[in-house]
């Protein structure tokens, strides 16, 4: 489904280069789920940019394989070199990327509005996909108005509207509390299997890894390439924790971390989010202005370059009520 092919990428700094991935090799098959773990600033947000096509490697390349069938190559099964942001990704950011001044619905429909889906068909699909994350019932209330939790969904859900067999997400559970998490973590485990694309999911959580992983990949220190797998073949059994495998196999991914060593220097940027606006980005590896209008298009993110005429800013502040 995605490959990475010796893969290289290098931030420029502000002092001097920093390598972010070296010599990464990777294949997502389609439907899998595959968790990225490793120290911070090894690379594991970058490597979800360049999944997007957000960011251009440095070296090596990226490449695809449709999930349905292409009556251009006639065929379902060739590798296309990613050079571009395609329609059938979506990226989930830490910071959900909501726009304060549309409503839950309106912010759930936004990809469809920017693909030019009719209006009727965006809604209700939007509506649907609130549904299926459950704040159906805060559809016109603004994001200012939830809480992190429902925020989250509404990330989701917006996801969710499009139709996607690629599912990309940067610790998107971090700012949760306990609980809320593991129902949070159910979800997502209950919308991949009822979906089934293939979904990459970076995280610093030994126990969210094992409950969503059936890959869990180990990265090195920057440069981060990946130095080993934990196959995890029990995925899928929403009562996995309460199984004494799942805590065997935390413990075996626990002890894969160990032998990983701490990054050098806290100099690379942390966030996929601040990635795309860091300023080290290297010349040669900006993002296209068309190409992340593209993407957007595609995947109705954070980065929304490419508003309609209705999406500026309202002047009517909405207080900070938050629910559940």
């Amino acid at each position: 489904m995605l490959k990475f092919e010796e893969l290289e990428f290098t931030y420029s700094g502000h002092e001097e280069p920093v390598r972010a991935l070296h010599d990464l090799n990777l294949e997502v098959s389609k439907g899998e789920s595959l968790v990225l773990i490793g120290p911070s600033g090894s690379g594991k947000s970058t490597l979800l940019l360049l999944a997007a096509g957000l960011l251009k490697p440095s070296f090596g390349k990226i490449c695809v394989r449709p999930s349905v069938y292409d009556e251009t190559t006639k065929s379902a099964n060739a590798w296309e070199e990613l050079t571009a942001p395609r329609l059938e990704t979506a990226l989930i950011l830490q910071d959900f990327g909501l726009l304060p001044w549309k409503t839950v619905l309106e912010n759930a429909a936004l990809g469809l509005e920017i693909r030019h889906a009719k209006r009727s068909a965006r809604l209700t699909t939007a509506r649907e996909a609130l549904a299926r994350v459950g704040i159906a019932d805060f559809a016109n209330a603004f994001p200012s108005e939830l809480s992190g939790g429902m925020r989250q969904r509404l990330a989701l859900a917006r996801a969710l509207a499009l139709d996607v067999d690629i599912m990309l997400m940067d610790e998107p559970l971090s700012a949760v509390d306990t609980m809320l998490r593991e129902n949070l973590q159910d979800l997502l485990l209950q919308l991949w299997q009822d979906r089934g694309y293939a979904q990459i999911l970076v995280t610093h959580s030994i126990e969210e890894a094992v409950f969503l992983g059936q890959r869990i990949a180990i990265m090195s220190a920057r440069p981060g390439t990946i130095v080993s797998y934990v196959n995890n073949p029990l995925v899928g059994d929403i009562n996995y924790r309460h199984n004494e495998a799942y805590f065997l196999k935390c413990r075996e991914v626990r002890e894969a971390l160990s032998l990983v060593s701490s990054p050098a220097s806290p100099s690379a940027p942390k966030s996929a989010a601040s990635m795309l606006n860091a300023s080290e980005t290297v010349a040669t590896n900006t993002i296209d202005a068309a190409d992340a209008t593209n993407f957007v298009t595609a995947t109705n993110n954070a980065f929304v370059l490419d508003l309609p005429m209705d999406s500026e800013p309202k002047t009517k502040c909405h207080p900070e009520v938050k629910h559940g």
